[in-house]
């Protein structure tokens, strides 16, 4: 399988502890991708932290990161977590709402604005 073509953002908006914007930037120039916000380990042992990455078709980039792996890897590497996903569509009006790039897990249930795979979104 091979990696999905990804439009990486520039290296100045790769800014340490700001994923959340990062991949928020990446999801509005690969639209067709999906925003998931979860958790990962950084290092080894340490407790898991907050993060965000894209996904589409297998393949993962991490803007902040600025890597693209298959998804298996991605995962298996950074012991990450899914906690909820989002299109393009409902990411936009998510940071409408709320005035932010995420986490908008308590958010986007409050507002019932569609999360994770199976989302509808709320029109």
């Amino acid at each position: 399988m091979s990696l999905r073509k990804v439009n990486r953002i520039p290296p100045e908006d790769r800014i340490e502890g700001e994923c959340f914007a990062a991949a928020f930037n990446a999801l509005l120039l690969n639209r067709h991708w999906r925003l998931v916000h979860g958790r990962c380990h950084f290092w080894r042992g340490l407790v898991q932290q907050p993060h965000a990455w894209l996904e589409h078709s297998g393949t993962v980039y991490d803007p902040s990161l600025d890597t693209i792996e298959r998804l298996g890897d991605f995962y298996s590497r950074m012991e990450a977590v899914k906690v909820t996903s989002y299109d393009v569509r409902a990411a936009l009006q998510l940071a409408r709402t709320t005035g932010h790039c995420g986490p908008w897990a308590d958010a986007a249930r409050r507002w019932q604005i569609g999360v994770g795979d199976d989302a509808v979104m709320v029109r």
